[in-house]
């Protein structure tokens, strides 16, 4: 079973929340025997609390941490959030060792090497750290095409030129041993191509994108990290951020749900799994946190994989992230 990250602990659903919050959150999961944390560098407060609907989905880049077991720890985090601090407390006071964890971070897409460099600094500064294992450029500025209702949030980043510089402040990063690994965050074909022209070690590690059963928009961007290498690291693996989730709803989700004795988020997530793309979830709540770690015991067969395969299931809102 891949690892599975829990986007409710560092940001986007704890945001507004004390340290003591943010830490008790962090112990449910690890007591639960989660040990991933994500978020999303631009979401903040403006959703909903959490749990009549369930986010989100990355996981495990496969690519970068292949030589660890299922035991492995991935707690991905985004400055943009502002909680870092209590993040970094809840690591060192949770006991558990520093090479059992996979340590993700975010940064913006700043335009230039320097700045991107130094926004690696920074995180490993506020997170007590030498050594990230996964650092992300979360979006890709004002460079389109734009995933739908992928914000704008970069003003320094408006081409494709200050995406490949920021990428390679990441490389520098990677050379340096400040991280094990490097990827992107909602980059389509344009982006990834650009990046790979201009990339000095191979492609990104990771693309971390929406995507959940019978969503397709993005469909053109998962073939070309297929064919390049690059793992697919899933967010919302049940419906848009902030909406009704479609998903739990949909007949065809539920009638192999019920064939399996499993939940329909659980086949949701197992689809993903089974179509070699790391999960995300988000959840403060340990019966929920176990759940969502037990995708393994979801086995779909070949025509299941390819009913979901097909299935489309149209968003809540077009707009919708």
């Amino acid at each position: 079973m891949p690892t599975v990250s829990n986007g409710y602990i560092s940001g986007i659903y704890s945001k507004g929340k004390n340290a003591t919050q943010t830490i008790a959150a962090f112990r449910t999961w690890i007591a639960s025997g989660g040990r991933g944390i994500d978020t999303a560098y631009e979401c903040k407060s403006s959703l909903p609390a959490r749990r009549t609907h369930r986010p989100m989905v990355t996981g495990r880049p496969l690519s970068v941490t292949a030589s660890r077991d299922d035991s492995d720890r991935l707690i991905a985090l985004a400055a943009a959030d502002h909680n870092q601090a209590e993040i970094a407390q809840a690591i060192h006071q949770s006991g558990v060792r520093r090479e059992d964890l996979f340590i993700t971070t975010k940064i913006p897409c700043t335009g230039d090497s320097d700045s991107a460099l130094a926004h690696v600094r920074a995180d490993l500064q506020q997170l007590g750290l030498t050594q990230l294992d996964l650092v992300i450029i979360h979006g890709t500025g004002a460079v389109p095409p734009f995933a739908p209702g992928d914000p704008q949030y970069s003003k320094n980043c408006s081409s494709l030129a200050h995406i490949q510089a920021t990428y390679a402040g990441l490389e520098r990063a990677l050379e340096m041993n400040l991280s094990r690994a490097v990827g992107v965050s909602n980059f389509q074909v344009p982006h990834l191509s650009a990046v790979l022209k201009s990339a000095k070690h191979g492609p990104p590690s990771v693309n971390q994108m929406r995507q959940y059963v019978g969503y397709h928009t993005m469909d053109e961007s998962w073939e070309y990290c297929r064919r390049h290498g690059i793992t697919w690291m899933a967010y919302s693996p049940l419906g848009p951020i902030g909406h009704a989730k479609p998903v739990l709803v949909d007949k065809t989700v539920l009638q192999i749900a019920h064939a399996h004795n499993a939940s329909a988020a659980q086949v949701a997530f197992a689809w993903l799994a089974q179509s070699n793309a790391s999960l995300t979830t988000a959840s403060d709540n340990a019966d929920y946190d176990v759940e969502d770690l037990d995708i393994g015991s979801v086995d779909l067969t070949a025509d299941e994989m390819k009913l979901l395969t097909e299935l489309h299931i149209r968003p809540p809102d077009r707009h919708a992230y």
